[in-house]
């Protein structure tokens, strides 16, 4: 987004012409009448020689000539404004006003340099006019000169501090620079100035979810929502400022009915293309689909769509509708990554795939922004695998795509390490026992836990088979509670919870036991006895989860360390799972996770089974019975037809879940055993090498 400006909003100008449309073959270079007309599809000179004779020369007022362009410029008579501030400039070529009014046709031509200079020709001769700097900046920020334009943008905000359009453009641009805290400061000045201010309310939300506090940034975006009803871009910035703090379902709320305010008019579709981004978070991807073929059908060539309905198609279950829309997109746009990463991963790539160049070609890109890069070389990593490359090539692309990723972001060992040594100290059997009569009785959770990659989507979908249980996948409510808990208890978390009120116990399994309700009504079982949560990381949590649901089921899933270690390098977890970008941070991760894994067996009070990946893979039948005697349900050979189950699956295992089970995923790592020394030594250091962990 431009700093100068809101979505959908031109320069700053008094008038607000619509750009004209382009047109095909006219020069850019400058015309032969000496005037700006080249900037302006189907112009001629306004000045100069016409039907044979020379134009008398303007005469009058230069700045009422500009006046007059501007009067032209406002309503979309683009050839007349250029005229009249010719005009103008032919009598004063200091005209400021002139100068500013010729570099709003240039930029909306798509002429952004001469605009840039024009714009800075305005503000030398009119200094103390912020509008001339704010446009100035907004064409050089256009233009990718981002440093030149932040310059101009704070000498704008200095010489005119009391001008709240140039403290929130200087701020908008900060905030795009990653300069948070001196964004936040621009965006609180605009407000002092006027406490009404939509665009430094807007600026300062936006500000405060960008940097990590989007339960600050409600407040203020819930005003700027209230007083622009039919403003898509306030309620979108809204709706992710709610996502962001947890409230998920308020955002998807604020998104439906901006949307339908929306109609098909501006900012629809992006509106549409979000809430289904949001529905698919929610895991609601039959609900998206809807959305996004609703889209579709009014803008079909719409590439966020696009690629969004791939997603959805691909999260349940079904692989060739979603590379037919991956497919399609690569067709309008050939090296579109985020189509690229979907093909790849909708199913097993063949040796000399066309894909693979594809692949590297992007990679290469020099101009490839750097999130792009990423994804694009874990799908290269991903496609060389299956293609069964040299192993060194392999981990070459997943070496740099994680490299790339980890750089500048701390790995979170440190944090683990401290909260497991806490929960060592605070979950006691004597802790358990004293706070026993707060939980819920509530039989229906099954927490599937484990280190990531470790089988734990495997052992879901094979009890989301059973008709009686429902699998709701990663659910983010245990971490909601946790972080509820963590700011309301004195003391600390964990060790506040030896003094946690019991309402507030109450109150955080009722909100598990409704998101559990709730995907038991959204896969059509309303009645299951059982409903499995299969967050991983909840491992962390059992402690918790006990005091919660006393008589809830704990399956803790166990693999050799090396797969995992080699599967979780694999993947692009983004944000997720910071440890997961270095091999040496992954041994140490799985070091934290068996000490609390062995503290949890030692104290927990709760039902728990452990599956050994490499025992499930060998013996499904045998593993799947104990385990559906382990929920206290009866058998059911639907469970062994898991492939066969129509679920939405919403983590990285989602193609290999409806594949029949294989066990060449065992002992992979061998493969790559020179690449993985770093990880066998820190598990080897630590006694982990001969045991699932």
């Amino acid at each position: 987004m431009d700093p100068g400006k809101k979505a959908g909003e031109g320069m700053s100008k008094k008038s607000k012409a619509p750009p004209p449309k382009s047109a095909a073959g006219r020069t850019t270079g400058p015309s032969s009448g000496g005037t700006l007309a080249h900037l302006v599809p189907g112009a001629r000179p306004a000045v100069g020689v016409r039907g044979g004779a020379k134009a008398a020369p303007p005469t009058g007022n230069p700045r009422a000539l500009a006046a007059e362009g501007h009067r032209h410029l406002s309503k979309g008579d683009v050839r007349g404004a250029e005229r009249r501030f010719r005009e103008a400039l032919s009598l004063d070529d200091r005209c400021a006003p002139a100068l500013a009014g010729l570099g709003m046709v240039a930029g909306q031509a798509g002429h952004l340099e001469p605009a840039a200079r024009l714009f800075l020709q305005a503000a030398t001769v009119e200094p103390n006019q912020p509008d001339h700097g704010v446009n100035a900046g907004s064409a050089l920020w256009r233009l990718g000169q981002r440093d030149t334009a932040l310059g101009v943008f704070a000498e704008t905000a200095k010489r005119a501090p009391r001008f709240g359009r140039a403290r929130v453009a200087y701020g908008t641009a900060l905030m795009e620079a990653g300069r948070f805290d001196d964004a936040e400061a621009e965006a609180r000045a605009a407000r002092a100035l006027d406490r009404r201010d939509a665009a430094a309310l807007s600026l300062l939300g936006r500000v405060l979810t960008r940097a990590g506090r989007p339960s600050e940034a409600i407040a203020p975006l819930e005003a700027v929502a209230a007083r622009a009803k039919n403003d898509p871009g306030a309620a979108n910035d809204l709706a992710m400022a709610l996502s962001a703090a947890g409230r998920r379902e308020e955002a998807i709320a604020v998104w439906q009915k901006a949307t339908e305010r929306a109609g098909t008019g501006p900012g629809a579709v992006e509106l549409g293309v979000n809430l289904a981004g949001a529905l698919l978070a929610e895991q609601r991807a039959d609900a998206a689909e809807t959305v996004l073929r609703d889209l579709l059908a009014r803008v079909p060539d719409h590439i966020g769509a696009r690629l969004t309905l791939g997603d959805a198609l691909q999260r349940q279950g079904r692989f060739d509708a979603a590379r037919a829309a991956f497919s399609a997109v690569l067709e309008r746009e050939p090296g579109n990554v985020g189509a690229l990463r979907g093909l790849a991963k909708s199913g097993t790539v063949a040796a000399g795939d066309p894909m693979l160049e594809a692949l590297r070609t992007a990679a290469a890109e020099p101009d490839q922004p750097e999130s792009a890069r990423i994804e694009i070389l874990f799908a290269l990593g991903k496609g060389l695998d299956d293609a069964g490359a040299d192993p060194a090539a392999v981990f070459g692309a997943l070496a740099e795509a994680n490299a790339r990723q980890g750089a500048g972001r701390p790995d979170d060992i440190p944090a683990r390490t401290a909260l497991v040594d806490r929960s060592i100290d605070v979950f006691t059997p004597d802790l358990f026992e004293s706070l026993a009569a707060l939980g819920n009785p509530s039989e229906r959770p099954v927490f599937i836990v484990g280190m990531p990659r470790s089988g734990t989507s495997l052992v879901e979908q094979m009890i989301a088979s059973h008709p009686a249980a429902v699998g709701a996948g990663e659910l983010g409510v245990m971490p909601n509670v946790e972080r509820t808990l963590r700011e309301g208890l004195g003391g600390g978390y964990p060790a506040g919870l030896a003094n946690v009120p019991g309402p507030q116990l109450a109150d955080g399994a009722a909100r598990v036991l409704a998101e559990l309700d709730a995907a038991a009504q959204r896969a059509g079982k309303p009645e299951a006895l059982r409903v499995t949560d299969k967050l991983p990381d909840n491992a962390m949590r059992l402690g918790l989860i006990a005091l919660l649901f006393p008589r809830a089921r704990v399956i803790v899933c166990r693999r050799d360390p090396m797969d995992t270690g080699l599967s979780l390098f694999q993947q692009n977890f983004s944000d997720g799972i910071p440890y997961a970008n270095g091999l040496e941070t992954i041994g140490a991760a799985m070091v934290q996770h068996d000490r609390l894994m062995a503290h949890w067996r030692a104290v927990l009070p709760l039902w728990t089974l452990t599956v050994d990946y490499e025992t499930l893979v060998t013996d499904l039948e045998g593993e799947g019975r104990r385990m559906i005697d382990f929920l206290g349900l009866p058998w059911d050979d639907a469970v062994l037809r898991f492939h066969e189950t129509e679920r939405a699956v919403y983590t990285a295992s989602k193609w290999q879940v409806r594949q029949p089970v294989f066990t060449h995923s065992v002992g992979r790592w061998r493969r790559y055993a020179k690449q993985l020394e770093p990880l066998r030594a820190v598990l080897d250091e630590n006694g982990l090498l001969d045991r699932g962990v």
